[in-house]
């Protein structure tokens, strides 16, 4: 018969009731961060990445026109983007949903639209307009209608090539 090791016993004991304490111990608090993301200081030019009430600033609003178009009535969204202090911003959504572009629009036009203007005009000025066919084949055809003033030609240009470099559809200018 074996003996029992009263330290081995006792050492089992010890350990047993240090695992049950921490067991039942609280955790420390967690750090917090510091309240940097409500300090007015910390604003910047970026309505997304500051506070709630700033995106008011940049209000992409659109519109129902409806325009003749190959030889029929189509409804277009119309969106107007007059003020070039938010071309950035554009052009920052732009690049981050480029890689779901395709996937979008076919969605989007599944859904019964059948064509944008983007509206970059800044006066009451008619202006210039360029038409592009956004396509990929066996799943959607768009045209894409950019209208602009003087002041907003190369403001024109810059969204034209933004276009025309989004991979997953092809893009070509018909007028």
């Amino acid at each position: 018969m074996k003996r029992i090791n009263h330290v081995q016993v006792f050492a089992a004991t010890v350990l047993f009731a240090v695992i049950l304490m921490a067991s039942c111990a609280q955790a420390p608090s967690r750090k917090k961060m510091p309240g940097y993301l409500n300090a007015e200081d910390f604003e910047a030019a970026y309505p997304f990445k500051t506070k709630a009430g700033r995106t008011a600033e940049f209000s992409l609003t659109a519109s129902d026109e409806n325009l003749l178009f190959e030889g029929s009535v189509q409804k277009f969204v119309t969106v107007p983007l007059p003020d070039p202090s938010f071309d950035l911003l554009v052009a920052d959504l732009i690049e981050q949903y480029k890689p779901y572009a395709a996937t979008m629009i076919a969605a989007w036009v599944k859904q019964g639209n059948q064509g944008v203007i983007f509206d970059l005009r800044n006066s009451s000025d008619e202006g210039t307009s360029a038409t592009c066919r956004v396509e990929k084949p066996g799943e959607f055809s768009l045209p894409v209608i950019f209208r602009w003033d003087a002041g907003s030609a190369s403001r024109a240009n810059v969204f034209m090539t933004l276009l025309m470099n989004t991979p997953g559809f092809n893009t070509k200018r018909i007028n």
